[in-house]
């Protein structure tokens, strides 16, 4: 996870890699995909692997990832990749400047993907989760310019 710090109370923050311990592990929900304009699924013989979704947002150009998935033993073999490399092509032919999106910074292996992947962090929120639910989680957003 990567733990906030805020290094000038008025303006400034600093990330640093903290162990979990216990590790968190959160189940995700896929219906968040059904606001997509856009949705791409990957297969491997028949079954499904990966999803992802995005949307665009016709007043900034902006298409937002609604979500990426890849089941954890389809991972590490360059689903997530191609799937990210698809979105951002549906989203330059929608004419969309960049792919955005949100994720927490307790989601490590998310974060090193997304930054693997040529996203760059290009904000943070540290109040957008409830703190009874999500205690110390951050939302971290990125974008890929295209």
């Amino acid at each position: 996870m990567l733990r906030i710090d805020a290094d000038d109370p008025d303006f400034g923050f600093s990330f640093r890699d903290e162990a979990a311990d216990p590790p968190i592990r959160r189940v995700h929900a896929l219906d968040e995909l059904g606001d997509s304009d856009a949705l791409f699924v990957a297969e491997a013989d028949t079954d499904i692997v990966g999803v992802a979704g995005a949307r665009l947002s016709s007043w900034n150009r902006r298409a937002t990832v609604t979500g990426l998935y890849v089941t954890s033993a389809a991972r590490g073999g360059g689903i997530g990749t191609a799937l990210v490399q698809r979105l951002a092509a549906w989203a330059r032919g929608a004419d969309a400047h960049c792919l955005w999106l949100e994720t927490q910074n307790v989601n490590y292996p998310a974060v090193q993907f997304y930054r693997r992947t040529g996203f760059r962090l290009c904000g943070l929120d540290d109040r957008f989760y409830d703190p009874r639910q999500n205690p110390g989680d951050a939302a971290l957003f990125f974008a890929l310019d295209l």
